[in-house]
């Protein structure tokens, strides 16, 4: 019985022992680990890594209240390289805000005065200077002044993407974007309006004192119109640019020309809530030699804009594009891209189309092109 015991023992104990010895080791591990290194004093670069990538309501309203060493290393211009600023609309109420409630929180969190007006140039101008001249992604919240593109244009000579949402056609600062194109020597990607259509549904919220200021008012273009000095003005400044996304735009066969010409290096380009006219979409294929992504999920059908698109596919799969996009949606409304247009002429009142100021073009001479929309 003894020696039945002993090999139970045997048979049995060693396993339990030596999990109980691995416990202990790996506690006593954890201990020294603890005692040796705590997240308080990780180096500065490896925390700079993490807090770059957080996002920045993280980065302003959690990272610098949990230690002093954490929040001096949110100080560091490399936490913000990336720049994502959440959407903005000026609202009437609630504290004119607007519907995010990332703002609430900032102005809880900061313990802003309660009389104190809430301005986002300010919040913008803020945060901007906090990346020194360092920030190479740029998601700009909407409803910005001009003050604040151009502070953003100098403030930012690095910049590889830039997202404007604000429509082009009617906020002002839209008419300086072509004149700040040169500052952007390393712009890669631009990415142009998308917050028409929630203008239109929020319209009868929105502070009129404040949009009023932003607004174009009785200083009316066409998207295409300034569109095309933006495009023009990339191809001279911008050798590094590859990718372009564009809103509630009519895309007709000379504004495809211009994108061809004025993008050579042109490798991504997304159209949404846009009109293609003629054969815009063929000559976009056919014409940007580098394209990889050509994305039109976002235009509804576009079969009676563009021919057959079963052909308009196999041309692209031919040239090497991938081609995106969605016959027959159901939620396709041509109409609703003419409202938006009327909706820009009305809320702009004094209508009347300027003649947008020659810039220089580069020995591109697209005088001919440029004449078509004038």
């Amino acid at each position: 019985m003894k020696d039945d015991g002993e090999k139970v023992a045997r048979r049995k104990g060693p396993s339990v022992v030596g999990r109980k010895r691995k416990f202990r080791s790996l506690c006593k591990v954890m201990e020294d680990t603890a005692g040796r290194r705590k997240w308080a004093e990780l180096e500065v670069d490896c925390l700079t890594n993490v807090f770059g990538r957080i996002g920045m309501e993280s980065l302003l309203l959690s990272v610098p209240f949990v230690c002093k060493s954490w929040h001096k290393a949110t100080q560091d211009p490399l936490c913000w390289q990336n720049l994502s600023f959440p959407e903005f609309f000026p609202l009437l109420e609630p504290k004119r805000l607007g519907p995010e409630p990332f703002y609430y929180k900032f102005v809880d969190k900061c313990q802003v005065k309660k009389n104190t007006s809430f301005s986002i140039s300010a919040f913008v101008r803020m945060v901007v200077a906090r990346s020194h001249g360092k920030a190479i992604e740029v998601k700009l919240p909407g409803f910005i002044t001009e003050e604040t593109l151009r502070y953003v244009s100098d403030a930012c000579l690095g910049i590889r993407v830039l997202c404007m949402p604000d429509d082009i056609v009617i906020f002002k600062h839209s008419r300086l974007i072509a004149k700040l194109i040169g500052k952007w020597k390393m712009l890669e990607q631009l990415h142009l309006g998308g917050n028409l259509k929630k203008i239109v549904t929020l319209r009868a919220q929105l502070d009129k004192q404040r949009t009023n200021d932003l607004f174009a008012m009785g200083d009316y273009c066409s998207c295409e119109t300034i569109l095309d000095e933006i495009l023009m003005q990339i191809g001279i400044h911008c050798n590094h640019f590859v990718g372009l996304r564009i809103s509630h735009a009519y895309v007709d066969e000379v504004e495809a020309s211009i994108i061809v010409k004025s993008l050579p290096n042109l490798k991504y380009l997304w159209v949404e809530e846009s009109r293609f006219e003629g054969d815009s979409l063929a000559t976009l294929v056919q014409g940007c030699k580098q394209l990889e992504v050509l994305d039109v999920t976002d235009c509804g059908d576009l079969v009676d804009s563009d021919g057959d698109m079963k052909d308009i596919a196999n041309i692209a799969k031919g040239y090497g594009v991938e081609f995106l996009w969605q016959g027959g949606r159901e939620d396709a409304d041509y109409n609703g891209l003419d409202f938006q247009n009327r909706f820009r002429k009305l809320l702009l009142t004094k209508i009347r189309v300027r003649q947008w100021p020659r810039m220089s073009t580069g020995g591109m001479a697209p005088s001919r092109l440029l004449a078509h929309r004038k």
